[in-house]
């Protein structure tokens, strides 16, 4: 990972979330009132739902925030907000204060819980609570939606007859149901065929649960995208291709991406355009020109090619075609990629492969070879209609593998990508299969997530067992479940899609001889590029479509498909003593797939680590790397269990698994489920570990459970009760300190990045709780703009933690003034995220105070300001802010408390000041003196790199994971990214 991606470093900014917060309750207000003043019930507890209603009479407006415990453990959190009709009727407010949640999983396990609702403000007990829940999970692994239905299986336990009824939920309400029936061999089986209302087949997203409340059980859930119409894709494809509508097809969706995205390029082409003619004769491109100074097509032919493209691949392709408009691709001198596409015959399929080439856009620059492996259809008509590609042709049919490897001898790229022509490709799926190549090492082949047309998975990489056998793992399955999703390294990659370097592929020898014509040849190239000391990567964010069989068909005892099995035996003979470690075909197939790793960790957190928001996601992102540079694999899962786009999927990039709603329902779930394959559990925040301490204990008691706190909760809101001398407060620190400090004494180790919090800890739990040092790494810039090319003083912060506006507010009043005497020009740039209405008017009314909010890059701050401040007067733990500021080369000019934690030397590697009037002094004589400037800067990366080098921190957290007895080594076959 780059500096410049993790954006907005702020210090401290942990703030335990609304829906992690405690209940507080009243030390004034009597009982008695609040009873008469707050109203509600906890109407019934079934598998449909936990439901009941909270009012509060005085604040009739106000939502009541409501917690669920069952057994006197929390299980949710909700607002009282949803809206009923008998509220309403009965006169209690506007009929919104209604609540209701979902039984969690763990719930489900035949045993009688007692439910309690309460009030989460003042900690009443709603009336009618407790209330007893029982209930049975026995999930149906294939609920799908079958035409207008909903159709699965249950196997039942004994005791339950196998004809039961069953209704469908969204939401809270119940949209239909039907009746389970028995199976015909197999006693304790049962079928069900439940059918929707036809107001969900609207072609929006949809989420069913199927229930039994009698007897008492949870069957499943399924999350779709409901058809507006029920005639099968394929028969559209087939009788109504002309004027098909775009939205029809299951693959609409990477087809839109792929326009939008390519509209993009076209414009970014027209500002580089642009830029480049202004540099005269620093380059040679001009709006008609790239950068090598060749000729670019016109904008106009280009949409035209982009628009015929996307309506044809709408329309699909069939053997009965035979009008095809010419293309054209791009001339490349200096191609990134050769993309070597085999063919024989079926040209409408070549076509198709094509036009997706056309349409789907990325960054880095590629070649087509198209080797006509003996055709006789109008594919011998490629070099007349498909311009801008190397055409090769053999006279007689040589096979698939002699095929590649012509194609590959003709490669003038820094990289091979095997393509089938039998393919579509996505937008960006170039960019992703090099990915890997620039993020990981050793890398010496990257494959693609294989789609099936209709959307399903086809192969997230392959596993070969002990017995030499392959097999496509999640073939058929979801393609958007989280064991699909993340980069890792695989046994084999299918030969339909993959990427190598150009220089390995020669070292290697290509596709082996051994296998002409076809089949295994891809399995045993994995092995071969392996046996080289390099690592074959799956990369999900690569997305190909594969028509599987349409080239060879799927018969493995006829045609070219029944060198298959011909192959087979050659394949293990092979590489027998490879695989014999690999274990048993089909047992184990989850650890299996990841068996290139030492040690497996969990990784929990309040919610997903958004780096360009705040420092605590940067850290998180950091210490996961160290994690996995450690041998780790690594399994994330936020409290909030929210899937949270380019956040999620960046983190699978770097090879992190990442769970998330609906393929789970909570942590407790995952723990329950898989807590026996995890070395450790690595947490971080007190607020989110407490809750899960002990269902860690006893489903995963081989694991160690290591926190991070973060930053000492209680010590920053003491701090900030003092400052803001508010007793109140003063006293919610104290119960924080108390839950912290208890906590630290349940886990195993506590890691905090300060020496400071590490002796405060210890002052209070002396001997009993192990403490160690967290390691705060950062990329060190390499080149720093002069003091000449910078102006102003810059602060970052996220402003959903108070000590930055704080900061903001106290350096407005107390030291603005003074600094516009003595450098009456220079402004105060505000930088990052959330920025409050009480700033954005301050700015208004102070001089020289800008607002700047929110930037995509850091290099936007760290490398335009000359001098950067951080004036915290309250706060805890050490300060990402400072850090950067400092990799970055920036003077920096710091409180005490931004100091704190962070061992430089005052005035050489930045400057403490404390009192306004210290403050203008320091800004001053750094600010107009170029030669302070710089040699503070370049003290400041040499401190940066001595303190917060990525190599550094790494032996930190060894030496840190060592005091729990879990041992590592750097010399491992695990993926880490960099």
């Amino acid at each position: 990972m780059t500096n410049k991606k993790i954006q907005q470093l702020s210090n401290d900014d942990e703030k335990e979330p609304k829906h992690l917060e405690q209940a507080k309750k009243p030390t004034s207000v009597p009982k008695t009132l609040l009873v008469n003043d707050i109203q509600g019930s906890l109407d019934n507890c079934e598998v449909t739902g936990i439901h009941g209603w909270a009012f509060n009479k005085t604040k009739p407006n106000d939502s009541l925030e409501i917690e669920i415990l069952a057994d006197g453990q929390l299980i949710g959190r909700t607002i009282a907000d949803k809206y009923r009709k008998d509220l309403l009727a009965a006169g209690i407010g506007n009929g919104n204060n209604s609540f209701k949640i979902d039984p969690p999983p763990g719930l489900f396990d035949g045993n009688e819980h007692l439910i309690e609702a309460r009030e989460v403000s003042t900690g009443l007990v709603l009336p009618n609570s407790p209330k007893v829940f029982k209930a049975v999970l026995y999930k149906s692994d294939d609920i799908r939606l079958d035409g207008s239905a909903l159709i699965g299986s249950i196997l039942l336990p004994e005791g339950i007859a196998p004809s039961f009824y069953l209704e469908i939920v969204e939401g809270a309400t119940v949209i239909g149901g039907g009746w389970c029936t028995p199976d015909s061999e197999i006693y304790n089986k049962a079928h069900f065929r439940l059918p929707l209302p036809a107001s969900v087949f609207d072609g929006r997203p949809h989420a069913f649960s199927v229930r039994s409340n009698d007897p008492a059980m949870s069957i499943g859930d399924l999350a779709t995208i409901t058809p507006y119409m029920l005639t099968p894709e394929s028969a559209l494809l087939r009788y109504a291709r002309e004027g098909l509508k775009p939205t029809i097809a299951t693959t609409a969706g990477f087809r839109y991406e792929s326009l939008i995205n390519t509209i993009a390029q076209f414009e970014d082409e027209k500002t580089s355009s642009a830029a480049g003619s202004s540099l005269g004769a620093r380059s040679k491109k001009t709006d008609k020109t790239d950068e090598a100074g060749e000729e670019r097509a016109p904008l106009a032919e280009k949409l035209s090619q982009i628009a015929h493209a996307h309506a044809q691949m709408v329309r699909g392709f069939s053997e009965k075609d035979k009008a095809f408009k010419p293309l054209t691709f791009a001339k490349t001198e200096n191609p990134r990629v050769s993309i070597v596409i085999p063919v024989h015959n079926k040209f409408p399929v070549t076509y198709h492969c094509l036009l997706s080439l056309l349409l789907a856009p990325n960054r880095i620059s590629f070649e087509v070879i198209i080797v006509d492996d003996g055709s006789t259809d109008e594919s011998t008509r490629i070099p007349e209609l498909i311009k801008g590609v190397q055409y090769v042709r053999n006279e007689e049919a040589v096979g698939f593998v002699r095929a590649c490897n012509l194609g590959g001898s003709l490669a003038r790229g820094e990289y091979i990508l095997m393509l089938n022509n039998d393919t579509e490709v996505t937008s960006g799926w170039l960019d992703e299969l090099l990915w890997p190549f620039e993020h990981f090492d050793n890398v010496g082949m990257t494959g693609a997530k294989l789609l099936y047309p209709d959307g399903s998975l086809q192969e997230a990489g392959g596993i070969v067992w002990n017995t030499g056998d392959p097999w496509n793992y999640g073939r058929g399955a979801n393609a958007h479940d989280p064991r699909y999703s993340y980069a890792r390294q695989v046994d084999y990659l299918s030969g339909a899609c993959i990427m190598l370097p150009t220089q390995l592929w020669n070292e290697v020898g290509g596709f082996s001889e051994t296998f002409v014509p076809a089949y295994f040849e891809d399995t045993d190239l994995a092995f071969k590029v392996r046996d080289k000391g390099c690592k074959t990567i799956y990369t999900p964010f690569a997305q190909v479509i594969h028509f599987e069989g349409i080239s060879s068909g799927t018969n493995t005892s006829s045609g070219m498909k029944r060198f298959q099995e011909i192959n087979r035996p050659k394949f293990k003979s092979r590489w027998a003593t490879y695989c014999r470690d690999n274990g048993k075909v089909g047992v184990d197939v989850e650890l299996n797939k990841d068996r290139n790793v030492d040690l497996r960790a969990l990784v929990l957190d309040a919610e997903t680590p958004m780096p360009d928001q705040n420092a605590g996601s940067y850290a998180a992102i950091q210490e996961m790397r160290m994690l996995q540079k450690l041998g780790f694999k690594c399994t994330f899962v936020p409290h909030n269990m929210a899937w949270m786009g380019h956040y999620t999927e960046d983190l699978q990039r770097m090879g992190v698994e990442c769970i998330y709603a609906p393929f789970a329902g909570s942590i407790n779930e995952v723990i329950e489920k898989r807590g026996r394959e995890f070395n450790l559990v690595y947490i971080t925040r007190y607020y989110v570990a407490k809750h899960f301490i002990d269902v860690i204990r006893q489903y995963a008691p081989q694991a160690r459970i290591v926190m991070n706190n973060a930053d000492l909760h209680f010590l920053r809101e003491l701090r900030a009760a003092v400052v803001a001398k508010n007793s109140e407060a003063l006293s919610r620190s104290v119960q924080t300190r108390d839950e912290e400090l208890a906590t630290m004494r349940q886990v195993d180790l506590t890691l905090t990045y300060t020496d400071v919090e590490k002796a405060v800890i210890l002052s209070h739990n002396l001997d009993s709780a192990r403490v160690a040092k967290c390691p705060w790494v950062i990329e060190v810039a390499s080149e720093v703009p002069g003091f000449d090319a910078r102006t102003d003083i810059a602060f970052l912060g996220g402003y959903n933690h108070h000590p930055n506006i704080e900061a903001v507010e106290w350096f407005a009043d107390k030291v603005m003034p003074l600094l516009r005497k003595s450098l009456p020009d220079v402004k105060m740039r505000i930088y990052g995220s959330n920025v409050p209405k009480s700033l954005i008017t301050l700015a208004e009314k102070v001089e020289n105070l800008v607002i700047e909010g929110w930037v995509p890059t850091l290099d936007q701050i760290y490398n335009t300001c000359r001098i950067f401040i951080a004036p915290l007067r309250s706060g805890a733990g050490i300060k990402g802010k400072v850090i950067g500021a400092l990799a970055y080369g920036v003077p920096s000019i710091l409180s005490p408390i931004a100091a704190e934690g962070i061992p430089f030397s005052n005035g050489i590697d930045a400057c403490i000041a404390d009192k306004p009037e210290e403050w203008v002094a320091a800004i001053t004589k750094l600010y107009g003196n170029s030669e302070n400037w710089a040699g503070m800067s370049q003290q400041a990366l040499r401190f940066a790199q001595n303190h917060y080098g990525f190599a550094k921190g790494v032996t930190q957290m060894q030496e840190a994971l060592g005091e729990v007895e879990i041992f590592t080594t750097i010399k491992n076959r695990a993926l880490a990214a960099h």
